[in-house]
């Protein structure tokens, strides 16, 4: 996976999160389910110390852009 820049979806694996988040809200899901759904998916790349906090920071920055920013 690479990066190719300094946004925060300028990184394979938060443009991963991000496509998969906006096909689960397109599919009807809430919030909440969309962000259960991509940790669940993303497991591995959570436990990783590069890809972890990106797939945090790229949950955060999509709850945001839907007006529910989830406490957890």
């Amino acid at each position: 996976m690479g990066t190719w820049g300094y946004g925060i979806f300028e990184d394979d694996t938060a443009s991963d999160v991000r496509d998969n988040f906006e096909e689960y809200i397109e599919d009807g899901l809430s919030i909440t389910k969309a962000t259960e759904r991509i940790l669940e998916e993303y497991e591995e790349e959570i436990e990783d110390d590069d890809n972890g906090p990106t797939v945090y920071l790229a949950l955060a920055s999509l709850q945001m852009e839907h007006g529910e920013l989830l406490e957890d």
